[in-house]
């Protein structure tokens, strides 16, 4: 089943990095870009401005070409995709999930798609603190929207490099039962992928998720 993408989308908690939304490029007009660090957004800006000391995501946009279908993408699959990424990308914001205002308090600005990877679940140690980013994170998807959502599952931590960071120990049932919140329990789709080689950095599993909000709320 073909789904119909919106117009316009957010990626909310980007980070430094672009790979989660390379394969939304094909079907949406706008992308907007959040993070709370503004060191985030300055790596994601020198690659849209296709800076020469901007980080090479080559090898994800070409897993994703795979992925679409494309046994072995060409150097010129890559570039369009690139050159299409970087014209769609409208804004890129500073945001804040522990806000009921996680745009900030002059913007109210609401959206048919956000996705969220690795964000709340990494801003915090705690379930409460974790359910609290979620539902302000929720609160910018507009009424019949999509949230796309990835975390790491069963993790008090997880590890880049030498450094340690702390992680909200999720399972899928804490994470149902805070996107029944506000998602008919119907809609809301949960994924575990295994992920065994990770262990070192902190996790073995990761959690997938979406959901579709009421057309009324």
């Amino acid at each position: 089943k073909k789904i119909a993408f919106p117009q316009k989308i957010l990626e909310f908690g980007c980070g430094p990095t672009l790979h989660h939304i390379f394969p939304f490029v094909p079907y949406v007009s706008e992308i907007h870009m959040g993070d709370f660090l503004e060191n985030n957004l300055d790596e994601v800006t020198m690659w849209i401005k296709g800076q020469k000391d901007a980080h090479d995501w080559d090898k994800y946009i070409s897993y994703t070409l795979k992925c679409e279908g494309k046994t072995n993408p060409s150097k010129e699959d890559l570039e369009t995709r690139k050159r299409e990424t970087r014209k769609k990308v409208f804004k890129c914001m500073q945001v804040d999930a522990r806000s009921q205002n996680p745009l900030g308090q002059n913007l109210t600005e609401t959206y048919p798609i956000v996705i969220s990877c690795y964000c709340a679940d990494s801003a915090t140690d705690n379930h409460e603190d974790f359910a609290l980013y979620i539902r302000n994170i929720v609160s910018l998807i507009e009424p019949g929207g999509l949230f796309i959502l990835a975390c790491l599952r069963n993790a008090k931590y997880y590890r880049s490099g030498s450094l340690y960071f702390p992680s909200a120990d999720v399972n899928e049932d804490l994470l149902v039962n805070i996107l029944k919140l506000d998602f008919p329990p119907k809609t809301i789709k949960i994924e575990v992928k295994e992920l065994p080689d990770h262990k070192e950095q902190g996790y073995t599993s990761i959690i997938l998720a979406y959901a579709t909000k009421n057309n009324s709320k």
